[in-house]
């Protein structure tokens, strides 16, 4: 299992992480650092323990108020591609219920294509009759 070694706060952590997870664990730690140092510079709170958990709060905010979001995205995107699809099945409906229309370059009666004539059966037509 990879091992990081990150940041916060002027402290540093080495975690284990799952492969692959280096980069978003590194940047979670970025987020978290950025948020304390900003408390710490607000200059309301000064311990370091408050900090923290201020910090942790904001962030977990942050991060619902983002998933909530995305859920109502994703909602209402869900709700226009209902509307589209029953859009498009009245519109279906609507094409299928009007009376064919007939294509311009075709005859409108049915017409018969000459057969075609066997190979054995167009030779002996091509013969002259030989009967006496």
């Amino acid at each position: 299992m990879p091992e990081v070694t990150v940041n916060i706060y002027s402290r540093s952590y080495r975690l284990a992480v799952s492969t692959g997870e280096e980069a978003l664990i590194q940047r979670c730690a970025d987020i978290v650092d950025k948020q304390m140092k900003a408390i710490r510079e607000g200059g309301k709170v000064i311990n370091q323990d408050q900090i923290a958990v201020l910090a942790a709060l904001e962030v977990a905010y942050e991060a619902n108020k983002n998933v909530q979001k995305n859920s109502t995205d994703a909602q209402h995107s869900a709700a226009e591609k209902d509307a589209e699809i029953a859009r498009l099945k009245a519109r279906i409906a609507e094409l299928e219920s009007r009376p064919a229309l007939r294509h311009p370059c075709r005859p409108r009666g049915r017409t018969r294509r000459p057969r075609r004539q066997s190979s054995a059966s167009a030779a002996s037509a091509s013969r002259p009759s030989t009967q006496t």
